[in-house]
């Protein structure tokens, strides 16, 4: 059975966070109904939270203005992943987002270094690209691998940010301190500190076995950027400039 994730479990982990705003991202598991994103958009306010949303290609446009005025402000595609998404319909939605100042973020795939066949794709989008959970860089090439080549290129387009996000999807040092990851987070702030983003990944449904400790991801942040002032960047700035600016 799998346990269940309510919005009152939520505002306990940001209370013991100390996290004042969130930004609640839907996952691949009710595919393009949005109805668990609007109502958590819903009972925590759009004044602290912004949502990310997953919709068919084929979605009216009032049905986005409609996510607009819920908090949305960006769309998830996974490359591999259920319906996924074609080129042709990739860049017709990122001109949609673009028309709302709206993101894509682009999901990668476990098994494969799919970033490598979808690069000049994601150079072209007329929306930012963020680039979800390190870009599902594989371990241990890590900084060494193919994806994180893509994503040093695209983070040169200026166009292009990464989200610090779920280390234990691809790390195999594995809980509690994810080591491996520590190596290609330093690099990726100190290339673009303007363009890193930072989550929880709450509830951590992808763990497999012991799930992070929140805390302890909000420490390991601190070995990745340990200037106060780029750490203000990545939980403060840029998120405000991606998410609240509009």
């Amino acid at each position: 059975m799998v346990a269940r994730a309510e919005v009152e479990d939520y505002l306990l982990f940001k209370k013991r966070l100390g996290i004042s705003r969130s930004v609640i991202v839907a996952p691949s598991s009710y595919g393009t109904d949005n109805g668990a994103l609007l109502d958590a958009l819903g009972r925590l306010g759009t004044d602290v939270a912004r949502g990310v949303a997953i919709v068919d290609p084929e979605i009216s446009d009032g049905e986005l203005d409609a996510l607009h005025e819920a908090g949305v402000r960006g769309l998830r595609y996974y490359f591999m992943k259920g319906k996924g998404v074609t080129p042709d319909e990739l860049r017709k939605m990122a001109c949609r987002a673009a028309d709302r100042g709206w993101h894509v973020q682009m999901v990668g795939e476990r098994n494969k270094e799919v970033l490598v066949d979808w690069e000049d794709v994601l150079k072209q989008l007329a929306a930012p690209v963020v680039i979800d959970h390190f870009g599902y860089a594989p371990q241990p090439e890590g900084e060494r691998s193919a994806t994180m080549d893509v994503i040093r290129r695209l983070l040169d387009t200026g166009n292009a940010y990464v989200k610090l996000s779920a280390v234990y999807i691809q790390s195999k040092a594995g809980y509690p301190n994810y080591a491996d990851v520590n190596e290609m987070a330093i690099e990726l702030v100190s290339q673009a500190p303007d363009r890193m983003l930072w989550g929880t990944d709450w509830p951590h449904t992808g763990a497999v076995g012991q799930k992070p400790d929140g805390a302890a991801l909000v420490e390991q942040l601190s070995l990745w950027a340990p200037d106060d002032q780029i750490r203000q960047k990545i939980l403060v700035d840029n998120p405000s400039q991606l998410y609240w600016c509009i």
